[in-house]
């Protein structure tokens, strides 16, 4: 089976016909080329198809070019610049006179306008012959300075332009023709060339000597007097005479000298059936013309046809090649002999394509890459004909820390995980807590099997990453990293509308100043000096859901609000900090964390709370609480760092200091836990004997070893 992604492949049309020839009576003018706002950058060669045999003759002179113009009877330069007004003539069997004209213009370049060397080198190759000939087992190395185009038949070469490249045909091909090869400079100048290609093999050809002929399949003429006839074993007949016969079936014909002589042999001629014509693609993608029927049967070029014609002698297949982005439509007539007897002649339509069609393209649901949900996507081509063939690579993990610092995509393809496009959206998915992309690639397959250029797309979904910048200028922010929100305004709605959410803050940002109450899972991660500015209303409420803050720095605005005053209110939650520096301040009374049937994490964190009466940096009831190679201070009149009922504490290598004259590390009330390797300070304490530095109560357990006081 032949494989589909093979670069480019041809249609075949299976065509036999044996047609009064006049119906394809067709003059196709193929260059000079007339098209609008075209000026032609050198002087052009005429090159006609006709397959009627006609009589043409041209005229670049304004007259009439029966009367003064010159016979064509193959591509001629016309060595005129300037604006032309080509006229061409035509006469057919039948007399009847047909008239064309091109209108064109010739500005001639000076090559030195050419950017490169390879380019004036290659434009000079190509002027120095009317025909530039490129044997079949040549390439022609365009130059990929330039875009190129090839025409075989009449088409708007403007909608065909593709890259500089080494073209060529397959080394077997046994039909000579004529193309034009358009090019454009980057500068959008152009110029016409005509190349033929040239079989490299011919065929062998050793005419028969008989006294008849077939002026068409199915017309014999009995052309010679000295010889007597007989087909099918009828009555013998003389010469010159013209019989119609059904080449439907086989005939004999016999035939001998008319002066008998009993030594004078009879001759005889099997007359086969009319074969057919029938075209396959081969393996090595070269177009293949046989005949079926009768095995004596071989082709031979027909003079009928001036812009591909067969090799000459005698061939028992025609192996036809279009070059690199070629589009070839052609009617070749070849004549149809039979042991070295001409039959007749047959024409096959044969439409050879290697021209990439359009690739597809793939319909996000907006115009952007990124996405917050999950998506469906749609692939579509601009000819419905064509076949669609994708694949989607992914889905591949990533950090946002990888976007930051610009990582580099898997682009690796593997083709053989491509499936044909039934037509239905396609979904891509992610983890709510794990960013994905995903490469999306397509390709179209023509009806001819060519195959386009492959369309790549990224697709990004990240249901959980939101950006906050100082530095952000963008009119539109979406919380993306390259449009990330200046501020934390709409904290509250990022965080609860999603399942999980990931905040990275860069530089000063500045928090509501009213009550946030945070009911999702989420994170906060400090990039560039991150520091969170709070209000003096502001507050964080964390209810049913779990907090992480990393590497930030939270400060409050002072206020001088007499009231009782939580900073941080937990509430059957998990809070964690890691690496972060929270101070909070108030005028009379300042409870940084209020902890509530919850779990608060402390590791390497820094806790202060200070205010004029009384000052805790964390309560807690229910809840369990870890501080791990962390800083706790508190300054006020009266000062606690920790004040827990029914919790379980879990105190390691920490560093714990209050200030005031009424000051204690820790109260603990019916709570259980340990207390290790950690350092308590306490300063300007009032009566150092009343005041203990961890107060327990009768119902309290805890393990306490290797912790060092000071100032009690």
């Amino acid at each position: 089976m032949r494989n589909l992604k093979l670069v480019y492949k041809f249609l075949l049309l299976n065509f036999f016909a044996l047609f009064n020839f006049s119906l394809f009576a067709e003059v196709k003018i193929l260059s000079p080329i007339q098209q609008e706002g075209i000026i032609w950058s050198n002087k052009q060669v005429l090159l006609i198809d006709a397959t009627n045999d006609e009589e043409i003759f041209y005229s670049f002179s304004g007259g009439d070019p029966l009367e003064s113009g010159f016979v064509y009877d193959g591509p001629a330069f016309l060595d005129v610049s300037g604006k032309v007004e080509l006229k061409v003539a035509t006469i057919d069997k039948e007399k009847k006179r047909s008239d064309y004209i091109i209108k064109y213009e010739v500005v001639e370049q000076n090559k030195n306008s050419l950017k490169t060397q390879n380019e004036k080198d290659f434009i000079s190759y190509l002027e120095e012959k009317v025909i530039t000939e490129i044997p079949c087992n040549k390439e022609l190395a365009i130059p990929n300075t330039f875009e190129y185009s090839i025409l075989s038949s009449e088409k708007d070469f403007l909608q065909n332009f593709f890259t500089g490249e080494q073209i060529s045909v397959n080394t077997k091909s046994n039909v000579k023709r004529f193309v034009s090869l358009i090019l454009k400079s980057s500068e959008n100048n152009f110029w016409n060339f005509i190349l033929q290609t040239s079989p490299i093999s011919s065929g062998e050809f050793s005419k028969a000597d008989v006294p008849f002929e077939f002026t068409d399949w199915d017309t014999l003429v009995l052309k010679d007097k000295n010889f007597i006839y007989s087909i099918d074993d009828s009555w013998w007949q003389g010469g010159d005479k013209t019989i119609k016969i059904d080449r439907s079936i086989p005939h004999v014909l016999k035939w001998q000298n008319v002066n008998y002589d009993a030594t004078n042999p009879i001759h005889s001629y099997k007359i086969p059936v009319t074969p057919k014509i029938h075209t396959e693609l081969q393996e090595d993608l070269t177009l293949q013309v046989s005949l079926q029927g009768d095995s004596s049967f071989r082709f031979a070029k027909s003079q009928n046809n001036r812009v591909a014609v067969l090799e000459e002698g005698l061939h028992e297949k025609i192996i036809i090649d279009a070059f690199q982005n070629e589009e070839l439509s052609i009617l070749l007539p070849v004549d149809v002999y039979s042991e070295n007897i001409l039959n007749g002649t047959l024409f096959a339509t044969v439409h050879v394509s290697k021209q990439k069609p359009q690739s597809p393209k793939i319909v996000l649901p907006s115009e952007n890459s990124f996405y917050r949900n999950d998506i469906e996507f749609f692939i579509e081509s601009k000819n419905a004909s064509d076949t669609i063939n994708y694949f989607v690579q992914g889905p591949f993990d990533f950090t946002q820390y990888e976007i930051q610092n610009g990582f580099s995509k898997n682009e690796q393809v593997d083709f053989s995980k491509f499936s044909v496009y039934d037509g239905e959206p396609k979904t891509l998915s992610a983890e709510i807590s794990k960013p994905v992309y995903y490469q999306i690639l397509s390709y179209s397959i023509d009806k001819w099997n060519n195959v386009s250029d492959i369309t790549k797309t990224f697709v990004t979904i990240d249901k959980c990453d939101f950006f906050v910048d100082e530095n952000s200028l963008s009119l539109s922010p979406d919380g993306t990293f390259e449009n990330p929100y200046k501020d934390l305004s709409q904290i509250e709605q990022i965080v609860n509308s999603n399942k999980y959410s990931r905040i990275f803050i860069s530089g000063k940002v500045s928090f509501p100043n009213e009550q946030v109450t945070l009911k999702q899972n989420c994170e906060f991660i400090g990039k560039d000096n991150a520091q969170i500015e709070m209000g003096k209303k502001s507050k964080i409420a964390l209810l049913n859901s779990s907090l992480e803050m990393k590497n930030i720095l939270i400060n409050n605005s002072f206020s001088n609000d007499e009231l009782n005053y939580n900073f941080f209110n937990i509430e059957n939650s998990v809070l964690t900090i890691t690496d972060s520096t929270i101070s909070f301040a108030r005028f009379k009374n300042a409870n940084c964390f209020n902890v509530s049937s919850s779990v608060l994490n402390l590791k390497n964190a820094t806790v202060i709370s200070n205010a004029n009466d009384y000052a805790c940096a964390i309560s807690c009831k229910n809840s369990t609480l870890n501080i791990l190679e962390s800083q706790i201070g508190t300054v006020a009149n009266t000062n606690v760092n920790v004040s827990c009922k029914n919790s379980k504490v879990n105190f390691s290598k920490s560093q714990f200091s209050v200030t005031g004259k009424n000051s204690r590390i820790a109260e603990l009330f019916s709570s259980t836990g340990k207390i290790t390797e950690n350092s308590f300070v306490a300063k300007n304490i009032q009566e150092k004997n009343k005041n203990i530095p961890i107060w327990k109560d009768d119902k309290t357990q805890v393990d306490e070893r290797k912790n060092i006081f000071a100032g009690f």
